[in-house]
């Protein structure tokens, strides 16, 4: 296979994907990985983040992509599949058929713009163009995998060829379940590490409401008690008082007794003088 059919293979699964990259692309989102993998550069970025939409920056983008280096596609398909793996998945195992990599040299050769997916009637000499329906020799927009026929065979196609394309879809997808078993884990720990800090906060909070009861306790004790001996304090005054002025009453009661008695004894001296006299 030649380098410039490599490239032809490259669009080809491009085209067949287009419909897919744009519906599912976010042009903001996916732009540091395509400048991290060397897929465009800050200028061509700079053009690309101008225009209006997200979907004129993506078909700007694909419109553009076909004018890179072949390499180009490699690193197009490292850089989705972090964020969008199942697009990468679907590019690496498109399937391009001979008779459509000669449909498209073809219709470069004849100057017939592609559009989307154009292609020559089977059979002709290319002067006649239709848009295709999904046939065995022409390009599938839906993005699937298409099996190999047995015209396929026919066209150079060998069973060595197609055993080695079932291993490498094989090992493509193991390493997709990898990348994506890798990211279930990280979220797991990430998620046990979130759910033991949210732990260690309940469980800080909880000790220091322990702390604000024991404390409250504590003060509600020592106004107990601070009330209890005021209570106490006051009842003993009262106390005091109480037998003060009970001995006040009968100090009183004694000098008035003593008083009345003085007063009896001096009326009896008076009488007994009178008498006398």
């Amino acid at each position: 296979t030649s380098t410039r059919e490599m490239e032809i293979e490259c669009i080809l699964k491009l085209t067949q994907c287009r419909e897919e990259l744009l519906a599912s692309l976010e042009f903001d989102m996916i732009s540091p990985c395509l400048i991290q993998h060397g897929v465009i550069s800050s200028t061509e970025y700079e053009r690309f983040r101008d225009l209006p939409s997200n979907k004129d920056k993506v078909e700007s983008f694909l419109d553009h992509l076909p004018t890179k280096p072949l390499d180009t596609f490699t690193r197009f398909v490292k850089s989705l599949e972090e964020d969008y793996d199942w697009i990468a998945f679907s590019l690496k195992n498109a399937e391009v058929t001979p008779q459509q990599v000669e449909t498209y040299r073809q219709s470069q050769n004849n100057n017939k713009p592609m559009g989307n997916c154009i292609q020559t009637a089977a059979g002709t000499s290319g002067t006649q163009a239709r848009t295709p329906a999904i046939s065995g020799s022409g390009v599938d927009n839906n993005c699937e995998t298409m099996s190999v026929s047995q015209s396929s065979n026919s066209s150079g196609f060998s069973q060595d060829g197609r055993e080695r394309r079932l291993d490498q879809e094989r090992n493509d997808r193991m390493a997709i379940d990898r990348d994506r078993e890798q990211r279930q884990e990280r979220d797991r720990a990430r998620l046990d590490y979130e759910r033991r800090c949210r732990m260690e906060l309940d469980d800080r909070g909880s000790r220091m409401d322990r702390m604000d009861l024991d404390e409250r306790r504590g003060r509600m004790d020592q106004d107990g008690r601070m009330g209890m001996d005021d209570r106490r304090g006051r009842i003993d005054l009262d106390d005091r008082r109480g037998r003060m002025d009970l001995d006040d009453r009968r100090g009183r009661m004694d000098l008035d007794d003593r008083r009345g008695r003085m007063d009896l004894d001096d009326r009896r001296g008076r009488m007994d003088l009178d008498d006398r006299r």
